[in-house]
């Protein structure tokens, strides 16, 4: 069982000290954030625009793990402190830092009304885990404003999913309301919420952008005590500078056993660990040549800039305990991505155990000290991004229209299922699954009586003729050249579709499935008449497809027989890089001579 599938009734986690003392004081008090967020996070500024005192660190904070990342204006990144949060801005926010924290994708089973929009995914993950909900009319209404009391509601339900476990709470507060009283007291006794001067909650106020930040960094820490955060994500404290540094160590017997490296979207980090008895010192420089310690010579070592890292107080090989024995792997590469390139181990002698790294820029550093086991751990700091210039403008990269006879009832259904995701967003890198977006085809959601193949015969069923949707969706996903994961097309071909490139879609088993995989966000768009639908997919121009449908082969029986038909198409992506694909199909019936 994962953390999304439920949350599990545990026996109640010992408190720490702050929250027994404000339970047995009967008063809430405010949680550091030091230990989820260094100083090293804390203190950094990605963005333009002014921040309180009081909420800057949780903003850099949240900014370094990509919580939050305020948007581009004027190209530059601001992140609008003062402004108030959406619901649908919140489920992203929460939503982020739930896949962070336990490093899993949500699975999305939800979907409402009128979530469509950017947010339009972190609405049904938060939905699905049972985190934030919908209201009885069937809508999200994610534009609305959260106040203080949802606020507190979200969160508590992300930290119970994190955690597994059913909070307590304290009660604190004479002002709160019965629906939200409960998760309020619950982010109480942690120190992630407090109340105001007065002792009152105000639990209706709206919550602004930086208030929001200290919020999720309290349950980011609350993370961090209780074990579950993940250590690779998180830096090591100080802070990061390009000038020599050195500690010294404490004598025992011991050696470097092991050297990890690992690649977070703002540091590299190379971790030695040590066996034996002792605490280890370190040198550690930017030096312009590697140079072997025994003679001299010079060591190649990828890379445009080079670190000497040296782990003292060790104690030479041969006078090792046969049960330690000394890290002797020559070099390994760093993780792709990484400013690490390589790291070459020199040799352990006289005390000393050199260590080279090269790396791509010449980034401050930060090392730190740890035991069980014992380590020597350095973090390489590359800091944020450079503001990125806007992505080109979005118009319509590719639509496409299928005919309707006016009239017949299957129209109204086509209609109804184009209503239904009109307004999708499909984000860079994210997969769409037509047959979610539209939902369930019944009765209660307006689907009626329609044209259905089954075992190959046409019968009457609710939701009938939606696969004429799924047609134009999948060609104009065809068209975009985005990638196509699942499709199926009919067992009897039909003329106003295109012959191979097009899909029947049930409410079970059979859907067409995309993955976006260009750089930008993709808006499904639609439009009907009783005469034509059209499916048209908004984004920033990417790629350009050429496609083919082949001329029908093996036809059994004449007009109206058996036949199989190929097609297939070209994406052309950026630099003039090419790929092909091709499908085939063979139709029972319907060869249209």
């Amino acid at each position: 069982m994962t953390a999304f599938t439920a949350v599990v009734a545990l026996a109640i986690a010992i408190m720490p000290a702050g929250a027994q003392d404000a339970m047995a004081q009967d008063a809430p008090y405010v949680r550091d954030i030091g230990a989820a967020c260094p100083v090293s996070v804390q203190g950094l500024r990605p963005y333009s625009d002014p921040l309180s005192a009081t909420h800057a660190g949780a903003v850099g904070c949240l900014s370094y793990y990509r919580i939050a990342e305020g948007r581009i204006s004027d190209g530059q990144r601001v992140f609008g402190s003062l402004e108030g949060v959406t619901r649908g801005q919140m489920a992203t926010f929460i939503a982020r830092m739930i896949e962070f924290v336990t490093e899993e994708d949500i699975p999305v089973t939800i979907s409402y009304a009128d979530d469509a929009g950017q947010h339009q995914a972190n609405i049904r993950k938060l939905a699905t885990v049972e985190v934030a909900w919908g209201y009885d009319d069937g809508t999200f209404r994610p534009d609305e404003t959260v106040t203080r009391e949802q606020m507190a509601t979200f969160i508590s339900r992300a930290l119970e999913v994190i955690l597994r476990e059913t909070l307590p709470d304290v009660d604190v507060f004479d002002d709160l309301s019965d629906t939200h009283a409960a998760n309020i007291g619950k982010l109480a006794a942690l120190g992630v919420v407090a109340g105001h001067g007065d002792g009152r909650f105000r639990p209706r106020e709206p919550v602004n952008r930086e208030q929001m930040a200290s919020f999720l960094a309290r349950a980011m820490d609350v993370s961090y005590e209780r074990g579950t955060f993940p250590d690779l994500r998180r830096p090591v404290d100080g802070t990061p500078s390009v000038e020599r540094d050195s500690r010294p160590g404490v004598a025992g017997v011991m050696g470097v056993t092991r050297v990890q490296s690992g690649a977070h979207p703002w540091f590299d980090r190379v971790v030695f660990e040590l066996e034996g008895t002792g605490n280890p010192g370190y040198r550690i420089e930017y030096v312009p040549q590697a140079r072997q310690r025994i003679n001299g010579e010079p060591i190649e070592v990828a890379g445009d800039h080079l670190i000497r890292m040296v782990v003292t107080g060790v104690t030479d090989p041969e006078d090792l305990p046969d049960d330690i024995r000394t890290y002797t792997q020559s070099r390994r590469s760093g993780q792709e991505g990484g400013d690490v390139t390589e790291i070459v181990n020199d040799r352990s002698i006289d005390g000393e155990h050199v260590f080279y790294i090269g790396t791509r820029s010449h980034a401050p550093f930060v090392v730190q000290r740890g035991g069980d086991p014992t380590r020597v751990v350095l973090d390489i700091f590359r800091g944020f991004d450079e503001p990125v210039p806007p992505p080109p403008a979005r118009e319509v990269v590719s639509s496409f229209t299928t005919s309707l006879t006016p009239g017949q009832v299957r129209n109204d259904n086509i209609h109804l299922a184009a209503d239904y995701i009109d307004g999708d967003v499909i984000p860079a890198g994210g997969t769409y699954s037509l047959s979610r977006g539209i939902g369930p085809r019944t009765t209660e959601r307006g689907f009626g009586p329609g044209g259905f193949i089954l075992d190959g015969e046409l019968i009457t069923a609710t939701g009938g003729g939606v696969s004429q949707l799924a047609t134009t969706f999948l060609n104009a996903a065809w068209f975009s050249g985005v990638e196509l994961v699942d499709f199926r097309p009919h067992s009897i071909y039909f003329t106003r579709y295109p012959m191979c490139r097009e899909s029947t879609i049930t409410s079970s088993s059979i859907d067409v499935v995309i993955t976006n995989d260009s750089p930008y966000d993709i808006t499904v768009r639609t439009s009907y008449s009783q005469s034509q639908v059209t499916v048209s997919f908004v984004s920033s121009p990417w790629a350009s497809v050429s496609s083919w449908i082949g001329s029908p082969r093996n036809i059994v029986g004449g007009v109206g027989g058996a036949f199989t038909v190929s097609c297939g198409r070209t994406v052309t992506y950026p630099q003039n890089i090419s790929a092909s694909e091709s499908y085939s199909w063979r139709y029972q019936e319907g060869y249209p001579g």
